[in-house]
C-alpha cells in the first residue's frame, strides 16, 4: 500500500537539498541546470508528482541525479555524480 507524502512533508524533504545548494554557493541565477532542478522541486511540492532527476551539469563535470519520491517508504535524494 502506498502512503503519499503531504505537501508539508514534500517541503520538508526538499529543504536539505535547497540548504546544501546554498551552502555550496550554487545559485540558480548563474546556472540553468540549477533553475531546472528548482523547477522540478516546485512541481514536486505543488503537484505531488514523483520525479526522477537526471540533469547534465557540464560546467561542474557532473550530472545531477536523484528521486523526488511521493511514497513515504521511498527516500527523497539528489546528488552530483561524475559523468
Amino acid at each position: 500500500m502506498t502512503i503519499y507524502r503531504t505537501k508539508e512533508q514534500r517541503i520538508n524533504e526538499t529543504k536539505p537539498i535547497i540548504k546544501k545548494l546554498s551552502e555550496l554557493g550554487i545559485k540558480a541565477s548563474e546556472h540553468e541546470e540549477i533553475k531546472e532542478l528548482l523547477h522540478k522541486i516546485q512541481v514536486y511540492i505543488h503537484q505531488g508528482e514523483r520525479i526522477n532527476i537526471h540533469i547534465p551539469f557540464p560546467i561542474a563535470d557532473v550530472d545531477i541525479v536523484g528521486v523526488l519520491a511521493t511514497d513515504v517508504k521511498e527516500r527523497v535524494w539528489v546528488k552530483f555524480t561524475k559523468n
